[in-house]
């Protein structure tokens, strides 16, 4: 399951989760889902997981969604 917050201009989603290790050795890490709001015809995705230092570490994941019209 997720927990998310909207940014005060309700442009940024952010998710944040739990989720399997990528290194496969059973630990349970906390992983985040950034879904940006670029303008009508476009967002981008960004996913990314909290290192053992406890900080963020580099995205692994960028995606970008255009509506085509």
């Amino acid at each position: 399951s997720y927990e998310g917050t909207l940014d005060a201009n309700g442009e940024v989603l952010t998710l944040d989760t739990l989720g399997p290790s990528f290194s496969g050795d059973g630990r349970l890490v906390r992983y985040q889902d950034i879904i940006a709001w670029e303008g009508d015809d476009h967002r981008t995705l960004r996913s990314r997981a909290m290192g053992e230092d406890g900080g963020w570490g580099p995205y692994f994941v960028t995606a970008h969604y255009r509506r085509k019209r």
